[in-house]
Order: C-alpha cells, then structure tokens, then sequence
C-alpha cells in the first residue's frame, strides 16, 4: 500500500512539474517557453538554456501553449480591422506559425483587399516560409562526449575572434549592431539560420534566448562580410544601402537611417580607422608681401573651399553626397568652352563742327535759314 501511495505522489508531483510549463507573450512580441514562477514585482522564467527575471509591465500574458496565446491574441482584435489582423500576422510569422500568419492575411484581404501591405506580408510569408521548409534537421551525436568536446573547442576558437577586436567593440556590436541586424536583416528569414546564403544570422536574441555563444557566432559571420583594406567597400555596408533581396527600398532608410550610420560607426571602431585624421591644409608663410591690391592665392582657394562643400572620400560618411560627388566629377571631365566676355561698348571718336557753320549760327541766334523766311 506505501509502495502504490509513493508512486501516485511521484506521478502527480511529476504532471505538476509539467504543467508549470508554459509560454510567456512578451509586450514586445517575443515569447518565452519555460517553468514560471511569480515575482512580488514580475516573473521568474526558467527556461532550458537560460534563466530570466522579468518585470510585470512587460509582460503581456501568460498561456499553456503558444496556441493558446494565439486564440487570445485574435480574440482581442476588432471587428473589421485589418491593421489589427496584419499585426497578429507578423506575430505569427515571428513565431514560425505559418498557417495561421497566412489566416489572418487571408482575413485582412477579405476586409480590404487594396491594402498595399499585405501583398509585402504575404510575400514575406512566402520567404521566411520556404526558408524553413529548407532546414535540415542535424543528425543525433552518437558520442555526446564528443559533441561537448567539439563545441568547447568552437566556443574557444570564437573567444579567440572575439579577443583580437579593439577594446569595446565586441560589447558595441552586442548592444547595438546585433539588435540591428537580426530585426533588420534577418526578421524577414532573408539572413536567418534557416536561409541558404553564405551570411546568415542567429535569430535566438528574436526569441529572448540569445547567449554569449550565439552572439559569438553572428559576430564572427558579420566580420566575415567586412573589408579590413577598405572598410567603406565591405559588403555590410553597401548592401544595406541599395534595394536587395526582393525589396522595394534600402534596408535602413527613411526613419531607420541612423542604423545605417550606428553600423558604420562600429566597423570604423572595429577596423581601426574611426581615429585616422583628416589631411592638413599646406601651411602658408606670413613673410610674403602683396603687391598693389592682389590677394594671395592660397587665400582664394581657402575662400573657394568655405563657398564649396567638403568633398566626401569615404562611402560611409555620407552616402548620398558620396554619390553626387562622383557625379560632379563625371561632369566635370566634359570640356565646355568658356564663352568670350565683352565689357563696355565701341566709342565712336569725337570730330568737333566747324564754328563757321551756317546751321550751327542760325541755332545759336535764332535765326531762320535763308530759304524759310517769307
């Protein structure tokens, strides 16, 4: 009988651990999975890599599973509102709930069917979908042993990347470039894990689980697509910069252009170019005395540079004077003939009458020429 009563205690005390089990909805729209406990002031969420502490109001809800969180979130949505339907089906495409982002598209275009972003939603869904349907699970390591020793030995290899950066760089690109580039490039499934191409990104900061080991790894595939020669040309630089990958637009434009110069900022620190100053105007010497009213010439050119814009050298300092810059100096090969300035009119010379003139008397007295007097 102590036997059975000891089992059905460890039954139920293991269903209990089961249940606690659940799915957090961040205000932000992450979600977290794991056993949580209540704080006096948030929640404590255990999960199985990580553990975090968070605040109440930044908690949204907390549901046994994310399809459960799912039917809450769509019950909240009102009635004939499509910007509330293309929102829950970002949320779903970020939690790689593909039928369910594609329902809520279908819902929004029976609503509205005009509305020009669900056609970039759908082809979204399109992307990220395929992108996972690509994913090949790994195989089983047959020896775990071996699989702990060759993950130490990477771990190991990227501290060692992580070492030789310049002081600060490595916490830089943790705060600021990673959050960046994972919600830039690769919330779209364009760069993610799941793609094919050669620069792919850990999407584990997305889901509130990143660690040290994944940001190691995006940081090592970021300084795989910069140019140390001529950093201003690397690839995470101008690809940004131009329409790619199917989009209409630049990745960081409009509002989103100080990413674009937070992105230059670190590789300059990371490349050792941020300090480099810029060249010395040729100095002039104070002994050189003018004749008449003649400026020096070096005093024209410094008045010809205040009226004319620095010229920009580099791409990433300005990308847009940057390109009308190699405009103007297109332009400014073609040769135009300087038209010929005339100043002043041609003077006709002076000749003096003759003061005997009969006309030039008459006008002085008033009289009448012979010929009109009765």
């Amino acid at each position: 009988m102590k036997v059975f009563l000891t089992l059905v205690v460890v039954l139920f005390a293991s269903l209990a651990q089961a249940q606690t089990t659940q799915v957090v909805v961040l205000r932000n729209g992450n979600v977290l999975e794991g056993q949580v406990d209540r704080l006096a002031d948030g929640y404590y969420v255990t999960t199985s890599t990580s553990e975090f502490r968070l605040a109440a109001r930044d908690v949204e809800r907390i549901s046994a599973t994310l399809q459960d969180a799912y039917a809450a979130k769509r019950a909240e949505v009102r009635e004939n509102c499509v910007t509330d339907h293309l929102i829950l089906a970002s949320w779903c495409m970020q939690q790689e709930m593909w039928v369910d982002a594609g329902n809520e598209l279908n819902t929004a275009k029976t609503i509205d069917a005009r509305n020009p972003q669900i056609a970039y939603l759908e082809r979204r869904l399109e992307v990220v979908s395929s992108s996972a349907t690509r994913e090949v699970a790994p195989q089983p390591e047959a020896n775990p042993n071996k699989n702990a020793e060759r993950r130490a030995a990477e771990l190991a290899r990227l501290e060692a990347i992580a070492a030789e950066l310049p002081p600060g760089s490595l916490e830089d690109f943790a705060r600021h470039v990673q959050p960046i580039l994972v919600n830039g490039c690769a919330s779209g499934g364009c760069h993610s894990s799941k793609d094919q191409r050669e620069f792919r990104l850990n999407r584990d900061l997305v889901h509130g689980v990143a660690n040290r080991e994944s940001t190691l790894r995006n940081l090592e595939a970021v300084l795989q697509v910069i140019d140390e020669r001529s950093p201003e040309y690397s690839p995470l630089l101008l690809q940004p910069a131009v329409p790619h990958g199917g989009l209409p637009r630049p990745v960081f434009s409009g509002p989103r252009q100080r990413a674009q110069e937070r992105l230059v900022e670190w590789v300059k620190k990371t490349t050792g170019t941020e300090d480099q100053p810029d060249p010395a105007a040729p100095a002039v010497s104070g002994n050189v005395e003018l004749a008449g009213h003649e400026a020096p010439a070096t005093a024209a050119a410094g008045a010809t540079a205040e009226a004319s814009p620095a010229k920009v050298e580099h791409f990433w300092e300005d990308p847009a004077a940057y390109a009308e810059g190699a405009e103007a100096a297109s332009a400014a090969d073609i040769e135009v003939p300087t038209p010929k300035v005339q100043y002043g009119t041609t003077i006709k010379r002076f000749e003096p009458r003759d003061e005997f003139d009969p006309e030039l008397f008459n006008r002085q007295t008033g009289s009448k020429p012979a010929a009109e007097q009765p």
